[in-house]
């Protein structure tokens, strides 16, 4: 199988160069509850943009699978960074933390409120 350089360099057999993304959807993240753009991503380009330097990852994911820049980081906050702020919430009956900002059981007390 025949290989080329990517446009940043990156290698890039002929079975694994693909068109722009053309799928994405706004979704929350489930541990900040913040609203992003969230695009499909190959398992390859996440194994290569795991060993990526840090630096060049986000420039990897757009060369790589065609999304905006803006999408690519918020892929990588939200997704394989996992650098996004973890929102948290409390139980109304004896305050301990919830494992999720959206669960429904406590983990402490045992309250269920579903």
């Amino acid at each position: 199988m025949m290989s080329e350089s990517g446009a940043l360099g990156y290698r890039l057999s002929r079975c694994d160069r693909i068109a722009p993304m053309q799928e994405a959807e706004n979704v929350v993240c489930l541990r900040c509850g913040e609203a992003y753009l969230r695009a499909k991503v190959h398992l390859q380009t996440v194994m290569a943009l795991g060993r990526a330097p840090a630096s060049e990852r986000a420039a990897m994911l757009i060369a790589l699978e065609g999304v905006t820049s803006d999408a690519a980081e918020a892929w990588l906050q939200h997704n394989l960074n996992g650098t996004c702020e973890k929102r948290s919430a409390h139980c109304t009956r004896c305050g301990g933390e919830l494992t999720t900002w959206q669960a429904k059981w406590c983990q402490h007390c045992k309250s269920d409120w579903h």
